[in-house]
This record gives C-alpha cells, structure tokens and sequence, in this order.
C-alpha cells in the first residue's frame, strides 16, 4: 500500500437481491426447515419469525457447514429482547473462523472522537418546547419568499463588512421557551470574511494559535465551491429569513467550553433551531439570532477554552465535515419551517443520520469518486481518495466501528443519540439508498422535505416496512465483503469495504469489531438485542450430524418482535 491512513479520530480522539427461503408456518415446521437449510447455498438465508424460531433444525450433510445465526429486534420502541439460544449436534467452531470478531463482554473504550451531540441535546430541549408553538406561528409567520433576494451582507439587515465587529448570542440555557428566549450569552465576533454564500465570524476571544484571517477565507471559499453545491443539491437550499443569502459561521470559544470532563467524544459544533425564530411578532424569540447560522469548534492548542486541546491543523481538517453536517440540520429545519410552514422537526436519530450522510456525500465530491464503489484498502494508493477519507469519511467510520463492538446494546434509533446510534444510523442509510434509489440525491431529498418524521417519514419514502430494511441490514453488516454467491446484493453493502478500512484505522481491539458469538456444544449463547438492532452467533453442522438450535427469549418462547435469519456463510 502506497498511502496510509492517518487517523485524525485516533489521534484527538465506514447494501442487498439475496436469495430468500420461505417461511414456513408452524405445521410441518421441522421438515421445512430441515428442508430449507439443507438445500441452502453460501449466500442464501431463511427468515422465521416469534414462535417459529424457537426450534430450528439444521444439518445432515457429509461435510461440516458454517452457519451465522442472527435474531433481529423488529419493535420501532426502544427496548430490548432478550435471546437464548443452544443446540445438539454441534460441530465445533473456531473462533477465529470467518466474521468472528471476538467473544469478549464489553467493546473497547471509544477514542476521542468528534462529537455533534450538542445540537441533539439543545434541538432535543427546544423540540419540546417550540413543537406546540409552530402552529401558531405558522398562521401567523410572515409569507417566506423562497426566491433568493438582493441583500447586501449582512448578519441581521444591516451592511456588515470584513473586519465589523457583531454580537452573537451564543446561549444553550435549557428550559421552557419563554426561558430559552430570554437566555443570553452574547460573545463578540469579527467578520474575516464575506463570499458568494457564507459569513465567516470569528470569537475575539478565542484561544490563541487559532485561525488566521486567510484560514477563514479558505473555509468560504471551500463552502461556495464544495459544502453549499454538494449539501443543497441533495437536501436543498435552507431559507434566508435574515434576507442576506448566506449561512452564518461562528466559529467561537463557546462551543469548545460545552465539552464537559468525562464526555465521549468532544463537541466540534451545533446548530440550534432556536435561530429560526424571529425576534419579533407571532411566537417571538428575543434570544434568538433570527437567522441562519450555525457555531463551531475554534482551534485551541493550549486547552484554554477547555480542558481538551484542540491544535490548528486538527480543527482545520476536521472543520468542513462538521459544517457540511451542521448545514444539513440548518437545511432541514428551516425547509420544515420556513419553506413548507409545517409544524414539526424530524426524529433525532434520522435527523443525525442525515447529517452523516451529508459527510459522507463531501467525501465523495472531493475524492471525485461515486457512491457504491466499494472504497476499501485496494483504494488507498489514490492519495486523493486518502485525504479526502481524512477529512471527511474518518469520524463516520470510528462511529460505525464502535456501533459493530457495541451492536447488540446499540442501533440506529436509539433515542440516547450517543456515537454507535450515529454510525450505525448512517450505515443503514447508506445501504437503503443503495438498495433503493434510482438517484441518492431524490431518494435524501424525499426524507427531508416531508412533513413525516422517523418510522413513518422512512416507510413513506421506501413504500415498505421500515423494520424489515433494518432486518436486511443488520445481516449485511456480517455479510458484507464476505460472503458470496450467485444471489447475494441483499447481503452486501455496495459503497464501503469496512472489512478491509476499519482495521487501518489502528484504534480497535479487533482488525474488524464486528462483536460475533461462537456456539459450540454444550454451550447456551445469551444476550440482549436492542430494538432495529441483531446479534450475531456463529455455529457449525457437524459432518452427518442434524443440529437443532432452540431459541429462547428470558427462557420462554421468543415473542413476535423477534425475527431470525439463519446465512449459510461456508
């Protein structure tokens, strides 16, 4: 390999016609079973559901087979099931066989990592509160001309230049709207620079060794020529309520002091829905900055904002990818509000997903490269597609690591909305559109610009139950990259080779951390599965021998929630 990767997480601090069998209905379930796995080929699965998975026959051929059981958690409420399974007639098997990670209890300690969480838990609060006010608001907002008008730029109306000094409010108090409205915490900027599509502000007081007034530029002019084109062509453009036809970017000391000791991960930078409430007239924020802007990390080598450091180079790599992230959740609150005057935010898990999706897109604009181009370690000698994996694919893939050693306690909908929801939220929607969309860009865009919101924004777009997606998933995230056969696009996960990537990152215990349990005689495998989530056991048909595994859930029969599928991997 000719180019390396070098973690840039680490060091402050990645989809399917398979061929399917039938179900069978309880009569005559052992023979159909026996039947089905019997005739199975590598890459062909079998699917039961509740009841019918708790006893399952497998085996009887003359050489031993390799089997990934996998029960999946098919409740849209956050929760957890739990699963027992065993079995007779068991061949042995090797726990460093293929897909098995480890057999260890708890995944390995996540890196420091960068960390939007900020913008879920202030969009949370303000959620809450402002839901119930939108109606109102939305009779009586003033009518939203989406036509981009001729403004000067400006942050509020006025004729700021490079160089002014502004007042930004900066305040993430929590409370009820009337006390979120009357919060401030107001930090000085000056504007270092003014492009076609951004303002950038920069703190007075940030830290020293930061941004050079050059430094900003580059950022406008990197987000006029890469962040607006590629994030508005695939969600759309954002309201301008401000009437100065740019975003706003403050990069500001306030979001460095939000990282509290003990945190997973640090804060790179929030958006705040607040912001699009006007100052004045129907449902009125005096607090907020009426306006579209959103706040990031500042360069602080020396951790005098914070108790994190943060050096120049690595705020300057990283700083993009937070503001293509932040600008999805810009673009998808002020379109709800603004532009199509509904009355509701989207769900935090698939708003965040969104956003990850949003870097992930910036990686394949600067790397020239298109989704569903496998990117794995056969890519790296481009060293384009190196540095653009640097700056913008490497936080997806340390998420989407520590989702796999953490898959059975974690998944894509959790409300906690920690770092494993966030890779695995962002995996799944890489894999919908790559199983489902004629054209990525409508297939996003369709989940942003609906008044819909989660479960039911997702089956609207797909015309499909969503659980049965997150079903097919979950068996790509073992399968992907390794299991093959004539029928497997259902099992694989067209755009990234995570088996091949996630081992160079050099941060996990394991080269891929897929957690993946061994079965072998006289054992019995338990565990709990989170909802939209599956575990994953490993098992093998004894040479002449029928296996049958029982499955139970809290030592009764599994409830209908649970599903299995059953892969012959070898």
């Amino acid at each position: 390999m000719k180019y390396g990767l070098t973690s840039l997480a680490a060091a402050a601090l990645l989809m399917a016609g398979c061929s399917e069998t039938t179900t069978p209905t309880s009569a005559g379930l052992e023979q159909a079973v026996f039947t089905a796995l019997g005739g199975l080929e590598v890459g062909e699965v079998l699917r039961l559901t509740g009841a019918d998975a708790a006893d399952l026959m497998v085996g009887g051929q003359e050489l031993e087979r390799g089997f990934v059981f996998i029960p999946f958690n098919a409740s849209r409420a956050a929760g957890r099931i739990n699963v027992e399974v065993s079995g007779d007639g068991l061949g042995q098997t090797d726990p460093s066989g293929p897909g098995v990670a480890s057999s260890r209890g708890a995944g390995a300690t996540a890196p420091w990592l960068p960390n939007s969480s900020m913008h879920t838990v202030l969009n949370d609060r303000f959620r809450s509160v402002a839901e119930p006010r939108l109606d109102s608001f939305q009779r009586q907002r003033p009518v939203y001309r989406s036509v981009r008008r001729e403004a000067a730029a400006d942050l509020s109306g006025g004729n700021a230049e490079v160089g002014e000094l502004v007042e930004i409010n900066t305040s993430v108090a929590a409370g009820s709207f009337n006390e979120i409205c009357e919060s401030f915490d107001n930090r000085t900027g000056r504007v270092e620079a003014i492009t076609d599509r951004a303002i950038i502000v920069g703190d007075v007081d940030n830290p020293a060794g930061g941004f050079t007034r050059a430094d900003y530029e580059s950022f406008g002019d990197e987000f006029d020529s890469l962040v607006d084109p590629t994030i508005t062509s695939t969600f759309g453009e954002p309201s301008d309520i401000d009437g100065n036809d740019r975003v706003i970017i403050f990069f500001t000391r306030a979001v460095n002091e939000l990282t509290t000791p003990g945190s997973q991960g640090f804060v790179g930078g929030f958006f705040y829905s607040r912001d699009l409430f006007l100052k004045e007239g129907a449902e009125a924020c005096r607090a907020s900055n009426a306006g579209e802007i959103f706040y990031i990390l500042a360069p602080d080598p020396n951790a005098q904002a914070s108790h994190v450091p943060h050096s120049r180079a690595a705020v300057f790599t990283a700083a993009l990818g937070t503001i293509g992230h932040e600008y999805q959740h810009l673009i998808n609150a002020s379109r709800r509000i603004w532009i199509h005057g509904f009355s509701s935010f989207e769900t935090t898990w698939l708003d965040e997903g969104l956003s990850h999706i949003g870097e992930e897109l910036l990686f394949y604009a600067d790397a020239n490269v298109d989704p569903r181009s496998n990117i794995g370690a056969s890519n790296l000698d481009s060293q384009t597609i190196v540095d653009a994996i640097n700056r913008f694919g490497v936080s997806n893939l340390v998420r989407y690591g520590l989702y796999l050693e953490n898959v059975t306690r974690e998944a894509p909908t959790q409300p906690d909305d920690d770092l494993e929801t966030r890779g695995a939220a962002w995996s799944f929607l890489r894999y919908l559109a790559d199983q489902r969309a004629e054209d990525d860009a409508a297939f996003f865009f369709a989940l942003v610009n609906t008044e819909r919101t989660g479960f039911d924004n997702l089956a609207a777009v797909l015309d499909d139950e969503p659980l049965d997606w997150f079903q097919r998933w979950g068996v790509s995230v073992y399968t992907d990259d390794l299991v093959g056969g004539e029928a497997v696009s259902l099992l694989q996960q067209p755009s990234w080779d995570f088996r091949s990537l996630l081992p160079l990152l050099g941060i996990f215990e394991e080269p891929f951390p897929l957690r993946v349990r061994t079965l072998n005689p006289g054992q019995t495998v338990g565990f709990q599965v989170a909802a939209t989530s599956s575990g994953y056991v490993r098992f093998t048909g004894g040479a002449g021998e029928v296996v049958r595994l029982s499955t139970t859930s809290g030592s009764v029969a599994p409830p209908s929630q649970l599903r299995v599928t059953v892969v012959r991997i070898e």
